[in-house]
Formats: structure tokens, sequence, C-alpha cells
């Protein structure tokens, strides 16, 4: 109960819109003797919030703004750019590297903290020699899908 007092405190406004918005109860209901409310009430509800409430934005930040979908959709889309520069850069050519789909939590590259060390790209080289390795051909024939 103490902890759920310290969230009050902290963070009563949002809590109070939150609970209005998503569940219908008001939260003097907890105080007004009423017992539509009460303290193993209010400490489920509170837990079981969605991530877009705003007690949620407040308490987490940025993380709580990307769900499993998003992660997984960006994950998606960084893989997607990566093959393709993988692809420009196995036939010949030549093509900036992709940047990854920033995240929420992510620092900007010009700031001098690292949230997440994410793992080093490897080269089309050492993308050769996997498959080389395995036993896979690493031919690559571009056709111009103009002719």
């Amino acid at each position: 109960m103490i902890g759920l007092c310290r969230v009050l405190q902290a963070h009563g406004t949002a809590v109070e819109a939150d609970f209005q918005r998503f569940y219908g109860v008001d939260l003097r209901w907890l105080l007004d003797g009423s017992r539509r409310l009460s303290w193993r009430r209010l400490s489920v509800l509170l837990r079981h919030l969605p991530r877009d409430a705003a007690t949620t934005q407040q308490m987490l930040g940025d993380v709580a703004r990307w769900g499993t979908v998003e992660h997984l959709l960006a994950a998606l889309l960084d893989a997607a750019h990566t093959g393709n520069w993988l692809a420009v850069r196995v036939a010949g050519g030549k093509a900036p590297k992709p940047t990854p789909v920033r995240r929420p939590g992510d620092v900007p590259d010009d700031d001098a903290r690292t949230v997440i060390a994410p793992a080093r790209p490897r080269t089309p080289d050492e993308i050769a020699a996997i498959f080389a390795a395995a036993g896979e051909s690493t031919q690559l024939t571009v056709t111009d899908p103009r002719r």
C-alpha cells in the first residue's frame, strides 16, 4: 500500500485521468466510504494500464511508446534495408550503409553515451565466406528488369 501511495503522490493526476479514461473509475471512490474502489482493485487496475496510458508514459518514458509489434516492424524494415544494401554490394555496386530505424530510448550518434551496443554489421566478404563455408553458392546474377 505504501508503493501505491508513492505512485499516487508522484503521478496522481495521470492515474486519475487514466482511471477515468480506461475504466470509468473515479479515484475519489477510494476514500468516500462507498467501497466502489478498494486498494486491491486500485493496485490491479494500475498494474494493467495499457502502454498508451498517461501514467505508463510518465513512469517509463519513451520506452513505453513502442510495443512488440513496433519493435518487430522496425527490425523487419532494418533487415530489408540491409538485405537490399548487401545485394547491391555483392553485385559490385556502391550504396551507402543503411541507417537503422530509431527506437525509443536510442541515443543520437553524435551523443557520447551508448544505450545498447549493436552487433557489428558483417561486410559483404564476411557474408560470402559464411555462405561458402556452408556450401552455398555466392554467385549473384543481377538482371535489368527493363529488358
